[in-house]
């Protein structure tokens, strides 16, 4: 073994672990609880796909949207059989995967060090973590996010020295650049919230052309790539908008468009993003800028590229963008990591050499001076990451995906068992759970913007159309938006009552009718009696209520 490797042995080994610690984070109980708002999506494209219909959603509306996730969804589904494990399991995949790439960018950029640091941060990172468990596409964006945050700088490092490059590095610096973009135009086709990002991207370059053109001067053009790169940015951006003079202003009008439920969850304040990273990793958040600063020193261009790929995106959707969510800024966030990655490093490094030191000026001691600088480290190191809130929060996850999901597993049982409520219909606050779990779904109760075939988003005009016979549709499940008890009674009254299965969650947000959920407290039975996590299962028969012992026998009996 020679001695490089040597020192390679530990770093390589904790960096594993530090994987291992997050494949097991990530697929750990995987298949435990029930699907979420928002997870079928996939899904059900998967089922179109399969049939042959495209990829479109249960109403028949197209969902491209993460279409390649959607096709491993259907083929995991082929192999393993349909359940909530194998429906996640590609999304997993690409959680895992994110840590193997991201591992391989922190090694390119600083070494195994910085490497093991930093793919802990992101092992640990409970929206990271959060976005693997789930049906969604935001960990296969990020893959092409982390591709583009390594290759991108790639593309620019040499900015604002006097030294002009050789036409070789020149032409390796544009194969980076093309990486580059088309990393981000892949990204962007999956989620378009990747614009920030590369609007962060861009800001690097503006200011890497500003620096190269100030130290080598507009003469010397053809040997700097940032300032090709700004003049073509300049030119392709004039001629977009000349060709297309309202792409500018539909690009703003779509970033700023809100939906009806986020409107009234209230989840639109600036500082979203500055709340959720702080309660997360609140030492790191508070020390960021000195993380910066302390890179600066050494490596001032990486530092001021990593702080531009963070902060960019951040403040764009933090006050830029009204709808918000962690999610969004997932690709921009790697860049703090790796920022972090390398002061952390350094600070182990600088520990290691003073407690060596300090142990081997004592004689008594100092042959045991190797062996105590490693143990003050591993002991520091370990109370410093699994003291940190975002350990916790992605430790819990584990074993709680959210009470919703675990709701309507619980929430069908009960369905199941009670066959005398299958001639009833069912309606339901979630579009897509009920068709997966009960087989259909005959009203939607969400007074949303999640409708088609609808003129308008003006709810007054929906409920004008539904008390005129003509309810809007529900924009994912094509069921009839019947969103008021008035409207529930007049069209199902011939029938009895109904069924409806409420995830709380929408309660709390607002978006379920005040009015509806008094109703239901008041005049419907609720048969899951807090066994169904985040969901209640209503039976509401129009003028009478359930006998108490038809209540009592709906739990199945191994939950009494």
């Amino acid at each position: 073994m020679t001695a490089d490797a040597s020192r390679r042995w530990l770093p390589i080994t904790l960096l594993a672990l530090a994987i291992a610690g997050g494949t097991y984070l990530r697929f750990a109980e995987l298949g435990t609880v029930g699907f979420g708002p928002d997870e079928l999506n996939h899904y059900f494209v998967a089922q179109s796909l399969e049939r042959g219909e495209g990829p479109r959603l249960p109403s028949g509306a197209i969902y491209t949207r993460g279409i390649d996730v959607s096709r491993l969804v259907g083929l995991s589904v082929k192999l393993f059989g349909p359940s909530e494990f194998a429906v996640r399991l590609p999304t997993a995949v690409f959680g895992v995967l994110n840590l193997l790439i991201f591992a391989g960018v922190l090694w390119a950029l600083g070494g195994p060090w910085v490497a093991v640091w930093g793919t802990v941060l992101l092992a640990i990172y409970p929206q990271a973590v959060s976005q693997s468990r789930i049906l969604r596409f935001y960990t296969y964006q990020l893959n092409f996010g982390l591709i583009a945050l390594l290759a991108g700088w790639y593309s620019v490092r040499g900015f604002g020295s006097r030294t002009l490059p050789e036409p070789r590095e020149v032409r390796r610096q544009w194969l980076w650049a093309g990486v580059t973009m088309l990393a981000l135009l892949l990204a962007t086709r999956i989620q378009v919230v990747t614009l920030s990002v590369a609007v962060g991207w861009a800001t690097v370059v503006a200011i890497a052309a500003a620096c190269d053109l100030y130290a080598k001067g507009w003469r010397n053009w053809r040997r700097s790539v940032p300032m090709q790169l700004a003049a073509l940015g300049v030119a392709t951006a004039v001629l977009a908008i000349g060709a297309l003079p309202t792409l500018l202003t539909t690009l703003l009008e779509n970033s700023r468009y809100v939906p009806l439920w986020v409107v009234a969850a209230g989840s639109g304040h600036p500082l979203t993003y500055y709340y959720a990273l702080s309660e997360r990793f609140p030492l790191l958040v508070s020390l960021s800028p000195l993380v910066f600063i302390l890179l600066a020193i050494r490596q001032p261009r990486l530092s001021l590229y990593l702080a531009i790929w963070f902060a960019v995106p951040v403040l764009l959707h933090s006050f830029v963008f009204t709808w918000k969510g962690e999610r969004f800024i997932l690709l921009a966030v790697p860049a703090l990591f790796t920022a972090t990655a390398f002061v952390a490093a350094w600070g182990a490094s600088v520990l290691y050499r003073e407690v060596r030191a300090a142990i081997a000026a004592w004689p008594p001691m100092a042959r045991f001076a190797g062996s105590a600088a490693v143990l003050a480290v591993a002991i520091v190191s370990l109370s410093a990451i699994v003291t940190t809130p975002a350990f916790n929060m992605a430790r819990k996850m584990v074993h709680d995906n959210g009470p919703a999901g675990a709701g309507w597993k619980q929430a069908s049982a009960i369905l199941e068992s009670r066959p005398d409520l299958a001639a009833l219909p069912i309606g339901s606050s979630s579009p897509l759970q009920p068709l997966y779990y009960v087989g259909r779904l005959d009203f939607y109760t969400n007074l949303t913007d999640d409708v088609i075939e609808s003129e308008s988003t003006d709810p007054a005009v929906w409920l004008k159309a539904a008390y005129d016979g003509q309810p809007p549709l529900e924009r994912k499940s094509g069921a009839p938006v019947l969103p008021t008890a008035e409207l529930i009674t007049k069209y199902f009254a011939d029938r009895g009552g109904v069924v409806i299965v409420v995830d709380t969650t929408y309660v709390i947000s607002n978006v379920l009718d005040r009015a509806l959920v008094a109703r239901l407290e008041s005049d419907a039975d609720e048969l899951c009696r807090g066994k169904c996590g985040g969901v209640k299962l209503f039976v509401w028969t129009f003028g009478e209520r359930l006998p108490m012992d038809a209540v009592a026998t709906a739990m199945p009996a191994q939950e009494l």
